[in-house]
């Protein structure tokens, strides 16, 4: 598990087990949701945003496959939802 803080608010990102194998090549990645048959897949890695009081606003667990990209959608998701929603 890692948590960073962000604009108020708390991401904690964790690790879990996915619903595919991971993909290892490009040819792979491209061909991921056509081979599953699935819009999203679990991949290694979901996160939650919290609020200011620990309270889970949103969480994500499909198609993130390490930290990094748990962070930088939940940041995305902070600056396009909750930022104008939550923080007002």
């Amino acid at each position: 598990m890692k948590k960073k803080k962000y604009k108020g608010f708390t991401i904690i990102a964790r690790e879990q087990k996915p619903s595919v194998k991971e993909p290892t090549t490009d040819e792979e990645w491209d061909k991921l949701h056509e081979n599953t048959g699935l819009l999203e897949v679990r991949g290694t890695h979901w996160y939650e945003i919290l609020n200011k009081e620990g309270e889970r606003l949103y969480k994500d667990e499909y198609d993130m496959w390490d930290y990094g990209a748990c962070f930088e959608n939940a940041k995305y998701d902070i600056k396009t939802k909750w930022v104008v929603d939550y923080i007002k």
